[in-house]
């Protein structure tokens, strides 16, 4: 048991001797244990411990990312569009590491606009501060195709650029080319 200081909030020690849980702060943490035998008599002992907790990177996460020499191309669930039928979408930007909460936006992606000049999430989408993506596209006019060069990798659909900023002092940041894969129903 911890007899001097504290684990950070989290954390908790357990009877083997194991740290378990995830930490909500983060920084160095000094704290004493004393370990207790079950022998008469009792005996013990007690150590002082340094315990360092850090925020990991932050990055963003999907299923599928293709890291090219421009940018991360994250590929999000394919979007059906029926010309005249408003077909619900709705997708969670993910990321880990970081400090909570995160915050997303759009973000232009140096040296892609001339690659894809009609980059932006699609009219009918919004994409909200929590990074959810959501509402419904009718018009594929700005559908664009990218091969992926020296690759055999082509993705059609349609692309925005996103970035995602913890809430950590000083702030760790990712972005992210991403895709919305599309393939336009006809009737």
């Amino acid at each position: 048991f911890v007899v001097a200081g504290a684990l950070p909030n989290g954390l908790q020690l357990v009877s083997d001797g194991g740290i378990v849980g995830i930490p909500s702060d983060i920084g160095t943490f000094t704290f004493t244990v004393r370990v207790v035998d079950a022998a008469t008599p009792v005996g013990f002992a007690s150590k002082e411990f340094d315990l360092s907790i850090k925020v990991a990177p932050l990055n963003i996460v999907a299923d599928q990312i293709f890291d090219v020499w421009i940018a991360k191309i994250v590929i999000l669930p394919m979007l059906t569009i029926i010309p005249g039928i408003p077909l619900p979408y709705n997708q969670q930007l993910q990321a880990k590491g970081g400090l909570k909460p995160y915050h997303w936006s759009e973000y232009d992606i140096p040296g892609i606009q001339w690659l894809l000049p009609n980059a932006g999430v699609p009219t009918g989408l919004t994409l909200d501060e929590d990074g959810k993506l959501h509402g419904s596209v009718t018009d594929t006019s700005l559908v664009m195709e990218l091969t992926i060069p020296f690759t055999q990798i082509s993705l059609t659909g349609f692309f925005f650029g996103g970035r995602v900023v913890d809430s950590n002092d000083p702030t760790d940041s990712d972005t992210g080319l991403f895709l919305i894969p599309t393939l336009p129903v006809a009737f």
